[in-house]
């Protein structure tokens, strides 16, 4: 077996011992297997990132949607306090007035 460097003009040769130079038994059928087996793996791999990436954006959906109801509850609870602290300063104001 012989291979060349086309940059450097380098030619190398190997010699290739007897047990690689003769087919071995079903050898065509196991490396067909094992190339396959290699393909349905790159498959699997494609589709777990895609379902991957789908869990990862309903995840941040659902992040952020309990984030604005976080929010909207407490600004919620900021107005009730707003709301008591105005009651408080008008029912202060009434009975101030009427001393």
């Amino acid at each position: 077996m012989a291979y060349g460097d086309e940059q450097d003009g380098a030619l190398t040769l190997y010699e290739v011992p007897n047990n690689l130079k003769n087919h071995q038994e079903n050898e065509t059928q196991i490396i067909k297997e094992f190339w396959d087996r290699e393909y349905q793996k790159c498959c699997y791999v494609k589709e777990r990132r895609v379902q991957m990436k789908e869990e990862y954006a309903e995840k941040q959906k659902q992040e952020e949607l309990k984030k604005a109801l976080e929010d909207a509850a407490k600004e919620q609870m900021e107005d009730a306090e707003l709301q008591k602290e105005l009651a408080a300063e008008d029912a202060y104001q009434e009975m101030k007035l009427s001393t």
